[in-house]
């Protein structure tokens, strides 16, 4: 099993790809449903849909300029440990604001995705496998 792993360079990067867009997904769907049970209104659905998919977009230009700049494994890797910190803080925030740290979080996994791929685009081409 070890030798079919080798002979496809590319799996690791595939499978880490694959849970991280089926985490997204689910984070989307769930915060999604949360905002709808508490607010009884779909516009908190939408706002979650426009902060996953809209602002991404927007700051991708501004991210692939910044990967080209500076050192895009230095922006891959800040872009990887800031959402990282802030689930730590999800994770010790108090009952009462749980569903608030959950936008919270969800909007810097957001904003700092255009800057993690921009930096793994970069790195790939520049040290190809």
């Amino acid at each position: 099993m070890a030798t079919s792993f080798r002979r496809w360079p590319g799996l690791r990067l595939l499978t880490g790809s694959t849970l991280f867009n089926l985490a997204s997904g689910c984070y989307t769907i769930t915060l999604g449903q949360a905002l709808f049970e508490k607010s009884g209104s779909v516009s908190a659905f939408t706002g979650v849909v426009v902060i996953e998919y809209i602002v991404p977009v927007i700051l991708g230009a501004v991210a692939g300029s910044m990967a080209d700049r500076f050192n895009p494994a230095v922006v891959c890797a800040i872009a990887s440990i800031v959402p990282a910190l802030s689930l730590l803080a999800y994770l010790v925030a108090p009952a009462g604001l749980l569903i608030a740290a959950g936008v919270a979080i969800g909007l810097i996994v957001n904003l700092v995705r255009p800057f993690f791929r921009a930096g793994h685009f970069a790195v790939g081409s520049r040290y190809p496998v």
